[in-house]
This record gives structure tokens, sequence and C-alpha cells, in this order.
């Protein structure tokens, strides 16, 4: 039993922060689970490029690094809960040394990860290049068709850099459809979404031909910084490096606490609390 008010608060604010800890393994792992079940709805924005496969396959990995990560603090977080309510300094110690393997590991993926910066600026401006070169296409292949118009249809977005480009670069699309249509139908908001894309579907039937910010998605194109097709990028790819130092940081105030709680555990001057 552990000794005075600061050797007990000491024990018992880790057994706290692991409960903490244990609910960012499930978020890490429900953040990769989802990104994992997401990727190949994404990938429809990446056909037309040549590095779409390696994008996606890096998306998949450091979603498979998530997951795994997840599950593993929440097995780690057994160790440091156990450990600390009941004083066991053999599971103590496994906590520090497994939480110290899992911080050299989070280093190691945080600088791989900013090695990866400038080949993702490169990918991300392929994509890009592959969303105007499916616009200007529009209207020549049904089955890229049918693919693009569900992509814009899932992330709420209209053309590749702005929604005129319909107008103003698919000239297979404006020889076969009407003249008075601005943008196609997977522009605009449907009654039901779930459901087919058609006029028959459309919340407002006049969206084709006189689209508005309200019956469709002409506010945001497919290819704006921060949009449905780039967003992705920016948060896997810039700010989960901040997320894995955060969490670094407050591993290491587990391992100090542990190291120290392992000191007062035995200790002669021990009385009961």
């Amino acid at each position: 039993m552990v000794a005075g008010c600061g050797a007990n608060c000491m024990k018992y604010t880790l057994f706290f922060f692991n409960i903490l800890f244990f609910l960012s393994g499930v978020v890490l792992a429900a953040i990769g689970g989802y990104t994992m079940f997401s990727a190949d709805a994404w990938a429809a924005s990446l056909e037309q490029n040549d590095g779409s496969g390696a994008a996606l396959g890096l998306i998949k990995l450091i979603a498979i690094v998530f997951i795994v990560a997840g599950f593993l603090l929440m097995a780690i977080c057994f160790f440091g809960c156990c450990g600390a309510i009941k004083e066991v300094k053999c599971m103590l110690g496994t906590y520090a040394v497994l939480i110290g393997i899992v911080i050299i590991a989070e280093l190691v993926v945080a600088i791989r990860i900013g090695m990866y910066k400038g080949a993702l600026d490169s990918l991300l401006e392929a994509s890009k290049e592959g969303s105007r070169i499916r616009v200007r296409s529009y209207g020549s292949d049904s089955d890229s068709d049918r693919s693009w118009d569900k992509l814009q249809q899932s992330t709420q977005c209209c053309g590749a850099d702005y929604w005129t480009d319909f107008k103003k670069d698919a000239s297979e699309w404006k020889k076969n459809n009407d003249e008075s249509y601005e943008v196609p139908v997977s522009c605009c908001r449907m009654k039901d979404p779930s459901s087919s894309i058609t006029t028959s579907n459309l919340a407002d039937p006049m969206c084709p031909t006189r689209p508005t910010r309200l019956n469709s998605y002409i506010g945001t194109a497919c290819n704006d910084n921060g949009g449905p097709l780039t967003g992705l990028f920016r948060v896997f790819f810039f700010s989960i490096i901040g997320v894995i130092l955060g969490l670094m940081a407050i591993e290491l105030v587990g391992i100090v606490f542990a190291i120290c709680l392992i000191r007062f555990i035995g200790d002669p001057r021990a009385v009961p609390v």
C-alpha cells in the first residue's frame, strides 16, 4: 500500500488517466475503421491519375495503423488500470515498458508521415487534375459519368474547380444535353439522396437550369481547398502529426507516474488509508 496523500493522489490519477487513455484508443480505432471503410468511396475521385493507387494504399495503411494502435492502447490500459488500483509493481512495470514501445512506434510513424509530405502534395495535385479530366470528358463515357455523378452526390460538390466547368469544358455533355442546363442533374439536391439520381427525384425541378446554393451543390467545387476531395489529405497528412505528438506527451506523463508509483509501493512508511 502506498503512503502519503501525494502517492495516493498519483495512484488514482494514473487510474483515471488510463480510463481516458482507453477512450482515446477507442477513438483511434473508430477513426481508423471509418477511414478504412470510406477509402473506397473516395477512390472514385482518383481514378484518372497514376498516383491514385499509391494514395489510396497510403490512406489505408494509416487507417490500419490507427486501428492497431487503438486496440493496442486499450489492451495496455488494462495493465495501467489494474496495476495502479491493485498496486502491482509487475503490471505497472509492464505498462511503462509497453507505453515506451508505443511512443517509439508513434515517433516513427510521425517521421514517416512527415517524409511523405512532398509526395502527398504531388498526389493531391494529380487528384485535382484527374477531376478536371473527368469533367472535360463528362458525357462521353456512361460508366465514368455514373461514377462522377455518385461522387458529386456523396460529397455534395459540383464541378472540378468551379460549378461552371461543365458549361465551359464538357463539350460532349453540352452537345448531348439540353442547352438550357447549367449543371448536370447530379449537382442538384435530391428529394431522396439514397435513391436514383434522376430528374424525377430532384428536390427542385428547376435546379439543372437555375442552380442556386439552396437547391444544388454549386457552392462547393470538388477541388476546393478543404473540400470533400482534399479534406482527407489535410486531416491525415497534416493534422495527424500534431495528434500523434500530443498523445506522446500524455503517454510520457503516464510513464513518469507509473515509475513513481512503483517506487512508492511497498514503502515501509506505508500506512492504511
